[in-house]
């Protein structure tokens, strides 16, 4: 399972995902659409935005 969430950042929109083994994926001007592109086989969840510069991402930690 692919945990996600778009990020409001200082350089606009971040897309952050990621499984229980980590990070899988981090990009600008993407969504749900393009990260289904990218992993077409993976369950993706939603996970709640949080503040960017928060220490922890407990929403994208397994």
């Amino acid at each position: 399972m692919i945990r996600w969430a778009v990020i409001d950042g200082r350089f606009g929109p971040m897309l952050a995902a990621a499984t229980a083994r980590g990070i899988c994926r981090l990009s600008f001007g993407e969504g749900e659409a393009e990260l289904r592109a990218w992993f077409p086989n993976a369950a993706l969840k939603p996970a709640r935005p949080f503040p960017v510069h928060s220490n922890l991402y407990p929403e994208l930690v397994m």
